[in-house]
């Protein structure tokens, strides 16, 4: 690998995936997960890049920005056919578990140890899953509004599905068993929005909140042998006011 991008030497490659991983504070999960799927995904025989999103401390972490981010930066560096949205602290046990994209949006993580190895509820949609890229952008990313934890998944689900009409895979339950890599979650500081105030009263809200209203700033690209690094900040009063004009 050479700057966390991959290009099998024994075929050609029938797709070119963006893997994304929001991170903050997590390094020793980062590379527990790097260890786990690396291997897996070589044996896939697929083309791939795989980009780091790390949020700076000081502002509430924002998972639905940090994976806006990394779509945008890695479609500027390839023509990307497929986009992975890969939480830090999810691996996929089992080979046939591809990363490559079909015709829609595909759930990965649909046995999950931290579950019981069992579905939590019928619209989950977290961990990991994947699409084709002009999928992401039709339906303008994630939303931005998301501050801390929680809901961001469950509104992007709602854009795919209810917006937009698109129809989720799911790989079989023999094959999507995935492992949970524990850790504590850090302190945040500030007060985040009212999530289920924002996700029950704005169903609609994709058409003015997401790719199209993204506000950050790079701070550094670092360009790792396994992956590259964007480190962002994130003016969470300016996003807000943004969200807020756009209402």
């Amino acid at each position: 690998m050479d700057q966390g991008h991959y290009r099998p030497v024994a075929c050609i490659p029938r797709q070119k995936v963006a893997i994304i991983i929001p991170y903050r504070d997590r390094e020793k999960g980062l590379f527990t997960l790097l260890n786990n799927v690396l291997p897996r995904i070589h044996r896939q025989n697929i083309e791939f890049g795989i980009y780091v999103v790390e949020q700076i401390a000081g502002e509430l972490f924002n998972k639905g920005v940090c994976f806006n981010v990394g779509f945008k930066y890695a479609m500027t560096q390839y023509r990307y056919d497929c986009v992975v949205l890969h939480d830090v602290d999810i691996i996929a046990e089992d080979d046939r578990n591809f990363f490559t994209c079909g015709y829609y949006p595909k759930h990965l993580a649909v046995n999950v140890e931290q579950f019981n190895y069992t579905m939590p509820y019928a619209d989950f949609f977290g961990g990991i899953s994947n699409m084709p890229s002009s999928v992401f952008a039709q339906v303008n990313g994630f939303s931005n509004q998301y501050e801390g934890w929680g809901l961001e998944d469950d509104d992007f689900y709602r854009r795919l599905t209810v917006v937009h009409g698109l129809k989720i895979e799911r790989p079989l339950s023999k094959v999507s068993a995935c492992a949970t890599v524990n850790h504590t979650k850090s302190h945040q500081k500030g007060r985040p929005l009212d999530r289920c105030n924002i996700y029950i009263n704005r169903p609609r809200g994709w058409a003015f909140d997401g790719l199209s209203t993204l506000r950050y700033k790079i701070e550094t690209i670092e360009n790792k042998r396994l992956f590259r690094r964007i480190l962002i900040h994130i003016n969470t009063t300016e996003l807000r006011k943004v969200n807020n004009n756009n209402q």
